[in-house]
């Protein structure tokens, strides 16, 4: 039955207030790239590294690109949301230190602050792989194929084997796309353009009047198709 107060908003025209929507926070996860403003300090309180007042740190998560105290510190935190975090020496520098600025088996104390995350790659798994997978210990052995949403194939018609392995250096996308891996496996990477070539994209480089963008347009987003051969020894 309709209750009371129901009823009588029917009979008088009206409808009952609409129900709100909860709205997804987004958290991180590992692959997704972040924007971080930070302060590290010794235990004695010194200060040793700080972006306050400088661009945010950016960096790629679960790839070895900082120490593991961070990687780990990180995960589920949201746009906006500070952080303080203890750091052991087993997950920052260990007993080498960090140059005359870190002592060795040093427990830092970081305070930490997201200002953005841009999500990680969209991957589907074509087909599954078997054996180990790939971590920052080894490499693989693969073809690619990098095309753009449309379709359009940028690279050679014919897939020349290539050696790829984990590293900050190479495109964030990619580190995704790789990671885990099994020989055999096969894999479709939707990729944005943050994650990959940016607002500039890839200027063609074989003629000195090449424009950015001729190569790989700017802000594209790229779908990366990777199968894995055999995992390799770097």
């Amino acid at each position: 039955m309709l209750s009371v107060a129901l009823f009588l908003a029917l009979q008088q025209g009206t409808t009952p207030p609409p129900v709100k929507e909860e709205k997804t926070i987004r958290v991180i996860q590992n692959f997704d790239v972040v924007d971080m403003e930070y302060t590290g300090r010794l235990t004695n309180g010194t200060v040793f590294d700080s972006s306050v007042g400088k661009a945010p740190f950016r960096f790629q998560v679960g790839v070895g690109a900082v120490i593991k105290g961070w990687d780990s510190g990180v995960l589920g935190l949201s746009e906006g949301q500070s952080k303080k975090l203890i750091i052991p020496p087993d997950q920052g520098y260990g007993a080498q230190g960090a140059g005359d600025v870190i002592p060795p088996n040093s427990t830092l104390d970081f305070d930490i602050k997201v200002i953005r995350i841009i999500p990680a790659a969209v991957v589907e798994v074509v087909k599954e792989g078997t054996g180990e997978a790939l971590t920052m210990k080894k490499g693989v052995e693969a073809k690619i194929r990098l095309s753009l949403k449309d379709g359009k194939l940028l690279t050679p018609e014919k897939d020349e084997p290539v050696i790829l392995s984990l590293s900050p250096q190479l495109p964030y996308g990619i580190n995704q796309a790789i990671s885990g891996i099994k020989a055999g496996e096969k894999r479709k990477v939707t990729i944005n353009s943050d994650l990959m070539y940016g607002d500039k994209g890839v200027p063609n480089r074989d003629t000195p009047t090449g424009k950015a963008g001729s190569v790989i347009p700017g802000k594209a987003t790229l779908v990366l198709e990777v199968e894995a051969i055999r995992l390799v020894n770097v």
